[in-house]
């Protein structure tokens, strides 16, 4: 390992004044040592003339004095919260936090440094670091990870600890599926758990600064540009809190939950998983004629075209140009918006979890249901669900370790 390399950790904070130094401690105590700390406490410059995000400014204004007080070695601050300060209208969330973060690294760091994108509210196993800065080492080929993450059901409030738990399944089955199905863009995007290289990001030419959602477009760009890393042997735990900070994620997922409102969080039917699969199958076929496929009704909703396949075929000349056009065509963003698309159960039941338990897992679901596999996430006891996102987890880990390179 190259000890000399420098990782610079990029901590985007809004309201966090009771989880940033906890955060930063678990950073601190890391093996790997040679670490630089880069915290942006940000909101919108408007909120201070907002009676409703008064007590959001002065919770920033807060976490920097706490900040600047701690006189922790290799820490800088990027005030965007003070009056005069602030984001601009255009440029409010995560996203533009994210990306003042990156771009001030950018012009510090060396190509080989690395970074890691760090939520304000995570912990992090004491080898984080340093099992990242091995694994880049390890494989030059990579230009990011995506490491494994794990929720502690450690709220004092049950019905948080719920609602956290029915999220963490939701996208633990959405991501099983997605390598039982064998489609190619088989990552969990947190915000938390991304790292990369200063060399690939200057590559894909930096980060799409939404308001949420940041973290999953980056990586998408990740894995159409190069090689990207879903496994390490170590851990990040973001923290279980309701949180309306972003449009969407586990904070305002569990603010969903807590009115058992989850239509944004389906669990989607296996057949839709498997149209997906057969669709993808069939574009060796396509690239020698057009034939029909199980997605085309979503093709001509979202394309507003019929034809989609002769257009390619005349763009690229090869078989293996044309299946890479298609799967940079229908990327992680299509996926999701042809499930979506073609979602029609209106109910909150829970048969299509059970029904991907029982097919795939049917031996370790039995054991923990005792012959009775009726899944309600707000009257099963917390301690079945835990075990059965432990059995997701499991599984997740096992398709990251055997699978562990994502790349079209």
């Amino acid at each position: 390992m190259q000890k000399n390399k420098d990782v610079y950790l990029a901590i985007p904070a809004l309201e966090e004044k009771e989880y940033i130094l906890k955060t930063i401690y678990s950073l601190l105590i890391q093996s790997y040592k040679n670490i630089k700390i880069i915290v942006c406490v940000n909101q919108p410059e408007e909120w201070w003339s907002n009676p409703e995000k008064q007590h959001i400014c002065l919770n920033n204004m807060a976490t920097l004095e706490l900040l600047n007080a701690s006189n922790i070695e290799n820490l800088t601050i990027i005030d965007k919260c003070s009056k005069g300060n602030g984001m601009t209208a255009k440029q409010k969330g995560v996203g533009w936090a994210r990306k003042v973060l990156f771009d001030y690294i950018m012009d510090i760091a060396n190509d080989e440094d690395i970074v890691i994108s760090i939520d304000a509210d995570t912990i992090y196993k004491e080898n984080y670091i340093e099992n990242v800065v091995q694994a880049f080492d390890n494989n030059i080929s990579i230009s990011a990870i995506c490491a494994p993450y794990y929720h502690f059901s450690n709220n004092e409030d049950e019905l948080v600890n719920r609602s956290m738990l029915r999220y963490e399944i939701y996208m633990r089955y959405y991501l099983l599926n997605q390598y039982i199905h064998n489609l190619k863009y088989c990552f969990t995007a947190l915000g938390s758990v991304i790292s990369f290289r200063v060399s690939s990001y200057k590559r894909i030419k930096g980060i799409k600064p939404v308001e949420a959602g940041e973290d999953f477009y980056l990586v998408q760009k990740f894995v159409k540009t190069g090689i990207v890393l879903c496994y390490i042997d170590s851990m990040a735990y973001p923290s279980t809190r309701v949180s309306d900070r972003v449009g969407f994620g586990t904070g305002k997922a569990i603010i969903n939950g807590l009115i058992n409102e989850w239509t944004s969080y389906p669990f989607y039917p296996l057949c839709l998983f498997e149209k997906l699969h057969d669709t993808f199958s069939l574009f060796p076929s396509l690239y020698q004629k057009n034939m029909g496929t199980p997605i085309d009704s979503f093709n001509e909703n979202i394309f507003k075209q019929k034809d989609i396949w002769s257009k390619l075929r005349d763009n690229f000349k090869t078989q293996d140009k044309f299946i890479r056009a298609c799967l940079e065509k229908f990327d992680a963003l299509r996926i999701n918006q042809f499930l979506k698309y073609s979602y029609t159960e209106r109910e909150n039941n829970t048969n299509n979890l059970i029904e991907f338990l029982n097919t795939y897992f049917k031996d370790d679901f039995e054991k923990i249901t005792k012959n009775n596999p009726y899944i309600n996430f707000t009257e099963t006891p917390i301690v079945k669900l835990e075990q059965i996102r432990d059995i997701l987890f499991k599984a997740e880990i096992n398709y990251r370790k055997n699978n562990s390179l994502i790349y079209i």
